[in-house]
């Protein structure tokens, strides 16, 4: 049997609020956000704001956790070394479910590019954060 993999909790809380963070800065207006809005048809300001907010620093703890779990396993230890596993993870997981979607649902690509380009930054970020610390 495999020896258990030990979770740094103060990284995971970290990469958990620099997602926030980038989430926040990414669907700025000045940035990606009205992009979004009129890639995804969202008319004005979502109304919704505060449980989606909650909601997404939820998330991101959650995928900060299994991504240090699967850091872990990987045995990554440097920054290049952990931003390759967000990065795969990513790759694997994210773009493959999205991509298809939005293809499926008839979606505008950019709103693609927006969403996974998001997704791609904060996993290989959070890889990065959880490998070194």
């Amino acid at each position: 049997m495999e020896a258990a993999v030990t979770v740094n909790w103060i990284a995971v809380i970290i990469a958990g609020a620099v997602r926030f963070a980038i989430g926040a800065a990414w669907y700025a207006p000045a940035v990606f956000g009205k992009k979004w809005q009129e890639a995804d048809d969202i008319p004005g300001k979502p109304t919704e704001m505060p449980a989606a907010l909650v909601v997404q620093a939820i998330a991101g703890l959650v995928m900060a956790y299994i991504l240090a779990r699967v850091i872990g396993h990987y045995g990554a230890e440097n920054l290049i070394a952990g931003a390759f596993v967000g990065f795969m993870m990513w790759l694997g997981f994210v773009a493959t479910i999205s991509l298809p979607t939005v293809m499926f649902e008839k979606r505008k690509m950019s709103l693609f590019s927006i969403v996974a380009g998001y997704q791609l930054v904060c996993l290989a970020v959070m890889g990065a954060i959880i490998a070194v610390m």
